[in-house]
């Protein structure tokens, strides 16, 4: 039992997004008798507390991810879902979900089944099911897909090209 003047703590460990993605998250809680002596001086307990990082907002659950440390110039290609939250100046093509993330610039030619755009995005973009814009978003260039969602405060500039579906595209899109 703790004494009048003596403080609780818990020391946290660091948790990165990609195990809160993962579903990973294990929170320990720890007590050290050690900590506990010396938490007595209550000068030092606000300045120990350890809060783990926010969780961004967009994050795919799989495939791969262009890190926010990155720059990439030149052509990505990928056959699995793709996010971005560093920068890519090129071309990019998946055959999957592309996400551009909060941070994500990405001064490039974009083609893929799905495109999800909450950074930043210079060039023409082609999707062959839909592309979304999410608040915050800013896609300067054509784009070319068979829906497009504009959420309030993102911003667009360029020309909207409504493509139909494919019968074979059509199909597959129902089955999902």
């Amino acid at each position: 039992m703790l004494g009048p003047n003596q403080t609780f703590h818990r020391k946290l460990p660091r948790i990165s997004t990609r195990d809160v993605a993962q579903g990973v998250l294990q929170v320990i809680l720890m007590w050290n008798k050690d900590q506990n002596s010396s938490a007595s001086n209550p000068a030092t307990t606000s300045a120990q507390a350890v809060r783990p990082s926010p969780v961004p907002e967009t994050r795919s659950t799989g495939g791969a991810v262009i890190g926010a440390t990155m720059k990439i110039k030149g052509d990505v290609f990928s056959s699995e879902e793709l996010q971005i939250d560093g920068e890519v100046i090129g071309k990019l093509e998946t055959k999957n979900r592309l996400t551009i993330g909060v941070n994500g610039k990405a001064d490039a030619n974009i083609k893929a089944n799905e495109v999800v755009v909450a950074g930043t995005v210079k060039g023409n973009v082609e999707a062959t099911e839909r592309i979304v814009l999410r608040k915050g978003a800013n896609l300067v260039g054509d784009v070319k897909t068979s829906g497009i969602v504009i959420e309030d405060g993102a911003y667009f500039r360029g020309g909207i090209d409504i493509a139909r579906p494919e019968p074979g595209q059509a199909k597959a899109a129902n089955v999902r």
